[in-house]
């Protein structure tokens, strides 16, 4: 086109129609299905154990969906020696499906944030997989929605037996919400919190927090410092995926034994880098 300024005056124009179909509710509602929070817990597969075992060995990542070629080769590497899994962006999709089942025995709970009705209302959110049956697992959704989609953030929980001690484990796995303000944000910590408050025993609180702010970031180390939880040092925390210089991801621990966290700088199988940790639960 001839003329720059008409072209950026039609694409505004064509940006804030698009919005303006995305924000209306009936329009949503044929395109994206939100389940009740009780009936937003799935589970795939089944495990033998009944508890982790001492040594616990997670994968934190963000696998957008799966939808890049590398993301089933890394996947499989990474699970080789892993007994917990902290997924978000999960999707039913049948290479995502069979990857999982491939694995044989592991149970995997998904947090489920919203069905997409156009493909067979396949469910997307985030996910907590283990070698372990969990105690119990359930599924919050973000008290605020997504602006355009209209549809909430999915944060998982899942409570574990572990080895040769009596408290359970508490595993959280986190999708922050993301175009929305820092009030919806802290609203939506403010709900994990509480979750955290009633539990007294340890916790591994991990996940994509779009934390891509000063304000986002200052308010979630706040909060973690109020409940005794601690971040993670990483060996190479600068390879984490970021925005204007602000990570992302995060993996908090409480009354746990870090002994390495790790990003895998080279990864390409999602735009956010996985995050290896291996910990204990401290005697």
């Amino acid at each position: 086109m001839k003329h720059p300024l008409l072209a950026l005056a039609l694409t505004c124009i064509s940006l804030n129609s698009f919005a303006e179909i995305l924000g209306n509710e009936e329009f949503i509602s044929r395109l994206f299905r939100v389940l009740p929070e009780s009936h937003s817990l799935q589970t795939v597969g089944s495990a033998a154990d009944r508890a982790l075992p001492k040594t616990i060995k997670a994968l934190v990542w963000n696998i957008k969906k799966a939808e890049r070629f590398a993301w089933k080769q890394e996947f499989d590497r990474y699970a080789q020696d892993r007994n917990l899994f902290l997924m978000q962006e999960v999707y039913e999709r049948p290479i995502f499906l069979d990857t999982l089942t491939a694995l044989g025995q592991h149970q995997w709970e998904m947090g489920i944030s919203f069905l997409y009705r156009q493909y067979a209302n396949a469910a997307t959110g985030s996910m907590i997989g283990g070698e372990a049956i969990p105690l119990h697992a359930y599924v919050r959704h973000s008290p605020d929605r997504e602006p355009l989609t209209l549809t909430p953030k999915a944060t998982t929980f899942a409570k574990y037996d572990v080895e040769d001690h009596e408290a359970d484990l508490l595993v959280i796995s986190v999708h922050g919400i993301n175009f929305e303000s820092t009030g919806a944000f802290r609203r939506q910590i403010k709900q994990i919190e509480s979750e955290i408050l009633s539990h007294r025993g340890p916790v591994f609180l991990a996940g994509d927090f779009n934390t891509w702010n000063e304000s986002r970031t200052a308010h979630l180390f706040f909060v973690a410092r109020r409940l005794g939880l601690i971040e993670a040092t990483y060996t190479n925390g600068e390879d984490r995926m970021t925005f204007n210089g602000w990570p992302l991801d995060h993996v908090f621990t409480r009354a746990l034994s870090v002994s390495s966290a790790t990003v895998d700088g080279a990864s390409i199988g999602s735009d956010h880098r996985p995050i290896l940790v291996e910990f204990e639960v401290t005697p």
